[in-house]
């Protein structure tokens, strides 16, 4: 697995990296005001894919380790696809009956949103294609596909941006470019290695799909909702500047997510098959390793906390300078998620997600009603503090539960 969880690292780093180059870039040639704008496009963006595909690509993942025939495996990832291109197709129609009101709401263009709805369809079709891959150990393909794609929206958003001098357009309209290309080449990929075929769309696939992936809506939407709105709080309750310096210090505090990402990718195929042993002997192992990945988090915390402020004077530009103020929360709040993803793993093996929903909205609410109260006294180091209490109680809520749905011998290995 240590092997696997490199491979996965070095493409997750190679491909953050992109966003990571382009924040210094953003910085200078962006206005705060204009950062903050595409601050709200990307919350969007993130935002969308529970959505788009209703969860159901965790279903195609899941369904790797049931006991049934490659060609039954390739009904279902058809059926997944599907389900996404319908609710793609039903979420821009919704988009255009409500335009008005969302672009007052969101304070973006039209255009804007319309965008961020393709470029989740196309986010959640790679999800797809690199969930196979990941499930069937296929290290070297998930890591070039990743960078390419990554490489590609650098790429062209660098261009936009700097050449064409398109200010916070630029950055959409790169986005939108590499996404549709990516889309061509993750459907003929999908096709290529017999992942889906377009005939074996099959109905009782497609409710096997909803019935895993609809409990996890709630769940994954909520959590990003939750997440996200603290952006809304800091445009009413201060100004769309403080966005974009918020935004700033939250996309540097992302380099720990990749890290998270990475191993739990590498992680995930690796508990499953074990799960799956059903012996204790085995089980006890996993405890360790999981003691001892959390004891690492724990320093790495410590450390991230006191460096993070000298890193943001090194990466963005003097205009965000506030941004050494709060930083080190996020940076331990993504340690704490990080904590959060390992025993999730519990809950997806177990199929009983439907509890999920629940620790998110508590976790939300704790969020917003901090985000709420500490603004006006504290300003964004309020929001940075919330965040990080909320990602306490979730990962606190989530231990509990895993252990519930999924017992495993935390006690016995001393």
């Amino acid at each position: 697995m240590l092997r696997t969880a490199s491979v996965y690292l070095f493409t997750n780093v190679i491909s953050a990296a992109s966003p990571f180059i382009l924040l210094p870039i953003l910085t200078k040639y962006l206005s705060v005001a204009e950062y903050g704008k595409v601050a709200i496009f990307m919350m969007l963006f993130i935002s969308l894919p529970p959505l788009i595909g209703l969860c159901v690509n965790g279903a195609a993942n899941r369904k790797f380790f049931d006991d049934v025939g490659e060609e039954k495996r390739i009904s279902f990832n058809t059926s997944c696809l599907a389900i996404s291109v319908v609710t793609t197709f039903s979420l821009i129609l919704f988009v255009c009956i409500f335009r008005n009101e969302l672009e007052y709401y969101l304070d973006i263009s039209f255009a804007w949103i319309v965008i961020a709805c393709f470029g989740a369809f196309s986010n959640f079709v790679n999800s797809l294609l690199l969930g196979q891959w990941q499930m069937r150990n296929s290290v070297k393909k998930y890591g070039v596909f990743s960078i390419v794609n990554s490489l590609n929206g650098l790429l062209f958003s660098s261009i936009f941006v700097i050449a064409f001098k398109l200010g916070g357009d630029g950055r959409v309209w790169g986005l939108l470019i590499s996404g549709a290309l990516s889309l061509v080449v993750t459907i003929w990929m999908l096709l290529r290695e017999r992942f889906v075929v377009f005939s074996t769309y099959n109905l009782n696939d497609v409710k096997e799909a909803l019935h895993f992936g609809l409990p996890l809506i709630p769940h994954s939407f909520s959590a990003l909702l939750f997440s996200q709105s603290d952006r809304f709080f800091i445009k009413e309750m201060i100004s769309i500047e403080a966005v974009g310096v918020y935004m700033a210090a939250f996309q540097l505090s992302l380099v720990l997510k990749v890290v998270f990402t990475a191993v739990n990718n590498a992680y995930t195929p690796w508990l499953f098959e074990r799960l799956s042993r059903n012996d204790l002997k085995v089980k006890e192992e996993v405890v360790r390793l999981t003691y001892s990945y959390m004891c690492c988090l724990v320093l790495l915390s410590a450390f991230c906390y006191f460096v993070s402020p000298f890193l943001s004077h090194l990466v963005l530009d003097y205009k965000y300078n506030e941004v050494g103020m709060f930083i080190g929360l996020l940076f331990v709040a993504q340690i704490v998620q990080g904590i959060y993803f390992v025993f999730t793993n519990y809950i997806f093996y177990s199929k009983k997600t439907s509890k999920l929903f629940v620790l998110t909205v508590l976790s939300g609410v704790v969020n917003v009603s901090l985000v709420y109260y500490l603004i006006p006294t504290y300003g964004l180091w309020g929001v940075a503090f919330s965040f990080l209490i909320s990602k306490v109680v979730l990962s606190v809520l989530t231990i509990i539960y895993a252990q519930r749905v999924h017992r495993m011998p935390w006690l016995k290995v001393f």
